[in-house]
């Protein structure tokens, strides 16, 4: 392959895409990683709640609600806005 064609506008633009591209589907696999760690931390939360009674437990089991809850509705944005 001749080193002109490989310099060509329309090659570097490809490849511009497809590292484009791939720090997209780097991002959102990123995403789905926090989305593991925020269910490892509800599940932490459960287990404390049953060891540790406090007056707050409800509270605490609301907001590890609300970060799964949030977690995935960043990761369906920012598939909508990445990938389409």
């Amino acid at each position: 392959m001749p080193l002109g064609s490989l310099l060509s506008p329309t090659s570097i633009v490809n490849v511009n895409d497809l590292l484009f591209t791939a720090f997209k589907v780097l991002f959102l696999m990123g995403l789905i990683f926090y989305l593991v760690f925020s269910l490892l931390v509800l599940r932490q939360e459960e287990e404390m709640s049953s060891t540790l009674i406090t007056p707050l437990r409800g509270v605490i089991r609301l907001f590890g609600f609300l970060h799964v809850i949030l977690t995935i509705a960043v990761i369906l944005f920012s598939y909508q806005y990445l990938l389409h």
